[in-house]
Formats: structure tokens, C-alpha cells, sequence
């Protein structure tokens, strides 16, 4: 693939791959779902069954069958969509690499193969055209009103949104997904961190580290449907940074989402943009 796109490694290799057929359907515009960039790819079949992983790539005679878990988000279904296009690009190097293969979703973290994670960069670039997310980003803001905004907008999960926004966009932030623990009685015994993403302008902060007492916001977060905001502590060393946290899903399977930001002047950085950024100008 690197000889094929004259790129020197894999994932820039990938991603061009991902570039040139998103430019086949018109460049980086948003995506209502991947459904036809998977025909493009000989996908003719998309499936939403009763199964018990995120999706599945067969080989059939006249191309590939995704078989996705229907009890997913349709923010999350077009992820494992997209995550299948990406094993296609590989297909058509080395047929191989087509064999049934279960896949476990974008949380398998650093344990995933380099195929797994060329296939999860290939998703993302198809999801969120690097071009027009920066642009979207820089427009809304860095908080999480804009990456529930930027969900919406590019039909996909609110965590994935907030990886890819992490990974991708200018700030200096962490956000941190806590799933909370509970009793025999649905009770909430605890919160823990279960993801955690980060920019490439911050030194890591890791989940062990990280501290949520019961005052804290997040556990507040868990009672209201309304984005928090305060400085609180994260870690040991009781240094505070701006925070802001939102509830995501209901009952036993309840999470939140926090955002720290790490900007100086982050509360003035986080507020709602009233206009349109003259910086936007150089995006284009």
C-alpha cells in the first residue's frame, strides 16, 4: 500500500487510501453513513443481527457481507461500517487477509493488531475527514456542547467523536469516559475510568491516577441531564484544571464524559462561540 499511494508508512499510506475515495464521493463532506462508500468497496450486503461482537467481514461470491450487532447505536454500527472499509483497502493488497474475522470495537486500546489499527485510522478518516472536523472544531470550540454537536453532525458515537476530536483538533485536553460500578440494587458503588483519550500536545495523565470522589462533578454528572463545569482536582498532587462532565445513557449502563482542559483561560477558551473565527479563513 505504501508503494501503491507513495506514502513511507502504513497509516499515512491508509488514510491516503481513505482520502482518495471519499474524494470519489465528493471530497470531505460530512457523510449521512458510510452505506455507500461500503458498495464502493463490494459490500453488498449490510446485516444488524443478534450477535455478541461489534461486526464480522465475509466473503461472498460477488464481493463482502458486514454483519453488525444490532443492539449498537447507529453512531456506532457506522464505525464497525467504516472499520470493515478499512479491511477492504488491505483485501485488495493480499486476499488473505479476507478471512471471517470477529472485530471487538474501537475500545481494544494498544492490545490490537497493526491491521486492527490501520482499520480503526481508515474509520475515522472516513468518519471524520480530518479537513472538515478541524474546521468544524475550530468553529464550535473546545467543550463538550461541541462534541455532542459534532456527534450529531457526523452521525456518530459521542466517545468516538470525543477520541477523534482529542486526537485530531488543537487544544490541550484530556477526556476521560467513567463507567460507574454498582450493587445487587442498581446502586452506583463507584465510578472508574474505562477509556481515556488524550491530545499530542499534553503530557499523559494515566487512568490509575485519577481521582473521582464522591463531591466530585463527576459523580453529579450521574444525577442531571446538564453539562457541568468547575476546576476540581483529577489527580494526587490536588492541582485543578478546568472540567466539564455530562451524564451519557441511562440506568445500569449509565457513563460520564469528562472533558479536562488544560488551556490557560480554559473557561473563556470553552465558551460558546458567538461567530465564526476569522482563523477559519487558513482551514480552508
Amino acid at each position: 500500500m505504501c508503494d501503491r499511494t507513495g506514502q513511507r508508512s502504513p497509516k499515512r499510506a491508509i488514510l491516503a487510501r481513505a482520502e482518495q475515495l471519499l474524494e470519489d464521493f465528493g471530497g470531505s463532506r460530512v457523510l449521512q453513513s458510510p452505506t455507500a462508500l461500503a458498495h464502493a468497496q463490494r459490500i453488498v450486503e449490510i446485516a444488524r443481527l443478534d450477535i455478541s461482537f461489534d461486526a464480522c467481514l465475509l466473503p461472498v461470491p460477488n464481493g463482502f457481507r458486514v454483519e453488525l450487532c444490532r443492539f449498537h447505536s447507529s453512531g456506532r454500527q457506522n464505525f464497525s461500517i467504516a472499520h470493515e472499509i478499512g479491511h477492504t483497502f488491505l483485501i485488495e493488497l493480499n486476499p488473505a487477509l479476507g478471512l471471517p474475522k470477529r472485530e471487538a470495537g474501537l475500545d481494544r486500546g494498544n492490545q490490537c493488531s497493526l491491521v486492527e489499527q490501520l482499520c480503526d485510522t481508515a474509520a475515522a478518516e472516513l468518519l471524520w475527514p480530518t479537513a472538515r472536523f478541524q474546521r468544524d472544531a475550530w468553529e464550535l470550540g473546545p467543550s463538550l456542547r461541541s462534541v455532542l454537536e459534532l456527534a450529531k453532525r457526523y452521525k456518530a458515537s459521542v466517545t468516538a467523536t470525543a477520541r477523534r476530536f482529542a486526537e485530531i483538533c488543537c487544544w490541550r485536553c484530556y477526556f476521560v469516559v467513567w463507567e460507574s460500578v454498582t450493587n445487587r440494587r442498581n446502586e452506583t458503588i463507584h465510578l472508574q475510568p474505562r477509556a481515556m483519550y488524550r491530545s499530542p500536545f499534553v503530557s499523559p495523565i494515566y487512568k490509575q491516577d485519577l481521582i473521582a470522589t464522591e463531591n466530585s462533578q463527576f459523580y453529579s454528572a450521574l444525577r442531571t441531564k446538564e453539562i457541568l463545569r468547575g476546576r476540581e482536582p483529577i489527580t494526587a498532587d490536588k492541582r485543578k484544571c478546568y472540567i466539564e462532565s455530562v451524564r451519557l445513557g441511562n440506568g445500569e449502563g449509565a457513563q460520564v464524559l469528562s472533558l479536562l482542559l488544560v488551556e490557560p483561560y480554559a473557561e473563556y477558551v470553552a465558551r460558546p462561540r458567538r461567530s465564526k473565527p476569522q482563523l477559519s479563513l487558513f482551514l480552508r
